[in-house]
Order: structure tokens, then C-alpha cells, then sequence
């Protein structure tokens, strides 16, 4: 993260720590949940808001929508409501698996497997989902692979990310204008995470680019990755560190961090709910 983008954050009172996780070896459940049931029978991503106050699920049903929730406590999953604000993704793809909404609130991307592209919206309300409308923007990455199931903007909108179910790997792409998905080109990059996790589900990054983590339903399990060059996934190697979420969920799809870390999430499609750890 740049000097600049830690200035805007601080004054828009967001938290700019150092990213303080632990080894993830180390975290511990909370003991503490969410249940997505009412709006999702098969949730397949989560985020966060940089407050914590608003937590977003995709559903991988034909529905293809993302659910808003409010969090009466910032980062306490087991104060969430549903805030009764939902966006269809159908319109491109009815496969979505995955969303993410960029740090600026005003722009949030898509992808599924139907399609294998990634569709950018624009949101007219920061970080309310149901103001959100398509950009006439995308991106096809069917070329390195297909079974896209995950999207992720890193390096201030410059890179982007994205995970291939089938090949078990992530795939690294540069837009030349920062968060516009119709300017990606593919860094000819990629990080193999079959050696760990055979079916990978998810991804999530620090927010300084130099840790990634995959979480699959072979191992139900969360490993973690060190990037020397941040951003870089070829200078990227696996740090013999892992984390088993089993015992809340056997078939996890997603995970997410709080702005420093020491808070994880995880929402997977057995029992359909979001659980938080402690990392750091």
C-alpha cells in the first residue's frame, strides 16, 4: 500500500495499521457466527466494508446475487442483520461466484463460471449494494483457464486476481487504467496452490499485497503464502502454515480479513453461516 493511499484511508478514519496476523497456525475460533440461510442456501463469498459495519455474501445459486448485512458491532459477525439490500448479477452471468467491492466503495466486480469473465459495476452509494449497476466493463480470462471462482483488485486497482477451480491455481493480470477490468492484460503469472489444496475455493490477500491465503473443501483447511515482492505472484511460496476450519464447516467457499488482519471470516455452504477467528 502506497504512502497516499494510507493518507486517504487515515482521513477518511479508516484503520491503517500494519497487517498484524499471526502465523495462521495460530488463530482461534471466536465462537461466534452468522447465519445466512434466510437470504442463501449455497453462500460462495464474503467481504467486508473497511468500518466493519457492513458484510456482503454472493450466492452461487442460479439466483446470482450479493446480500447486505449491518453489523451493530464493527467486526462481530454474531451482531449482524440483513440490511434488506441485495444486487442481481443475473443480467451477465446467473453462475456468479464471487464479488468484490474496491476500497473506494463506488466500484464492485463479479465473475462466474458461465462465462468466465469478469463484469465491473458502479455503486452510487459507497458500499450499498442495491445502487449498484453495470459499467459496461468487462474482462475474459477464459484464455488461462475456466471454473473462475473467485475476483480480487490489489496493488491500489493495478492488479488483479483470479482463481480457477479446475487448474488449482491463481492467475495474475495488470490494468493499465487502475479499476477498470476492460484494460487487464494477463502478466503470463500464476501461483499453483494444488500442491496444498486440491479443490481451492477462495482467496484473500493482506492488505500490503505480501501475504495471500487459500482455503478449499479438500482439506478444509486455510493456507498461507508469502509474497517478497508485494503484489508479485512469482515471488510468492508457501509458508508451511495452515489452519483447519472444519469443525465449523466442511465444505468452506470463502475467506475474508479485517484491515489489519487479526480478524478472519469464513462462510462456507454446509452450514451456510459465517464464522470469525481470531488471527493476531
Amino acid at each position: 500500500m502506497s504512502i497516499a493511499r494510507f493518507m486517504q484511508m487515515a482521513a477518511a478514519g479508516v484503520e491503517t495499521s500494519p497487517w498484524k496476523a499471526n502465523p495462521i497456525s495460530e488463530a482461534t475460533y471466536d465462537s461466534k457466527s452468522f447465519s445466512v440461510q434466510n437470504q442463501s442456501n449455497s453462500p460462495w463469498s464474503v467481504s467486508f466494508n473497511p468500518d466493519g459495519d457492513a458484510m456482503y455474501i454472493s450466492d452461487q445459486s442460479f439466483s446470482a446475487e450479493v446480500f447486505q448485512y449491518s453489523l451493530s458491532t464493527s467486526g462481530d459477525v454474531s451482531t449482524a442483520s440483513y440490511a434488506s439490500k441485495k444486487f442481481s448479477f443475473a443480467s451477465q452471468d446467473d453462475t456468479i461466484r464471487s464479488h468484490f467491492i474496491a476500497d473506494s466503495g463506488t466500484k464492485m466486480y463479479g465473475i462466474g463460471t458461465g462465462q468466465n469473465t469478469v463484469y465491473q459495476y458502479s455503486l452510487s452509494t459507497a458500499y450499498d449494494v442495491s445502487s449498484a449497476s453495470y459499467s459496461s466493463k468487462s474482462f475474459d480470462v477464459s484464455s488461462e483457464a475456466t471454473l473462475m471462482y473467485e475476483v480480487h483488485l490489489g496493488s491500489e486497482g493495478a492488479k488483479m486476481y483470479v482463481l480457477s477451480g479446475i487448474a488449482d491455481r491463481v492467475y495474475q493480470y495488470s490494468l493499465s487504467t487502475e479499476y477498470d477490468v476492460s484494460t487487464a492484460s494477463y502478466d503470463s503469472v500464476n501461483l499453483n496452490l494444488g500442491t496444498e489444496e486440491a479443490t481451492p475455493r477462495g482467496i484473500s490477500f493482506s492488505i500490503d499485497g505480501t501475504k495471500l491465503y487459500a482455503i478449499g473443501n479438500s482439506n478444509d483447511t486455510v493456507f498461507q503464502y508469502t509474497m517478497t515482492t508485494a503484489w508479485d505472484l512469482s515471488t510468492a511460496s508457501y509458508d508451511n502454515e495452515s489452519f483447519s476450519v472444519s469443525s465449523q464447516d466442511n465444505s468452506p467457499n470463502a475467506l475474508t480479513f479485517n484491515q489489519d488482519g487479526t480478524k478472519m471470516y469464513v462462510v462456507g455452504d454446509t452450514a451456510n453461516s459465517v464464522f470469525q477467528y481470531t488471527t493476531g
